[in-house]
């Protein structure tokens, strides 16, 4: 029960973090999805009801800060969320080499996902997005190691793996 009165507040206090302050860190040139890896931590590390509520909520907060298309980021999140539950049963996914990679992949396919719904749905042609995108999934896979073991804390220091 702890989990769902906890979370909601934490994961609207990390996404606002992130448009807010990790925005004017980097000029708003590069966006630093925190909360895309903790998408994908849920994934890897949650059961699949709490990992898949944490996520749409990101998704959620995203869409709800950014005015992006409705639901768009929500989806984006699901998605990532449920492939990271399927690859983390088939892979063994300690190593920080690994979790690099992954990320890396993830975060170019909701970059393109996003792009690619917002140009078709609005018409409006973000060019120059694939340097950004590479970037910025070299940015987040280079922080995945160092960011995954502080979710970790934070899970067991909130005691959110009991049922």
């Amino acid at each position: 029960m702890l989990f769902y009165l906890t979370v909601p507040f934490l994961a609207f206090l990390l996404v606002v973090f992130q448009q807010g302050f990790l925005n004017l860190v980097f000029f708003q040139q590069l966006s630093v999805e925190v909360s895309l890896l903790l998408a994908i931590y849920a994934g890897f590390r949650m059961d699949l009801v709490r990992g898949a509520v944490l996520s749409v909520l990101m998704g959620f907060f995203i869409d709800c800060l950014t005015g992006a298309i409705t639901g768009l980021y929500m989806t984006a999140y699901a998605l990532v969320f449920l492939l990271s539950a399927l690859v983390s049963a088939r892979v063994y996914v300690k190593q920080g080499s690994l979790i690099m990679a992954y990320v890396i992949v993830c975060t170019l396919l909701e970059g393109l996902l996003v792009v690619g719904l917002t140009e078709l749905i609005h018409g409006v042609e973000l060019e120059n997005r694939l340097r950004v995108f590479v970037l910025q999934a070299l940015v987040l896979g280079i922080l995945s190691p160092a960011v995954f073991p502080v979710f970790d804390r934070v899970r067991s220091f909130l005691q959110l793996d009991e049922p």
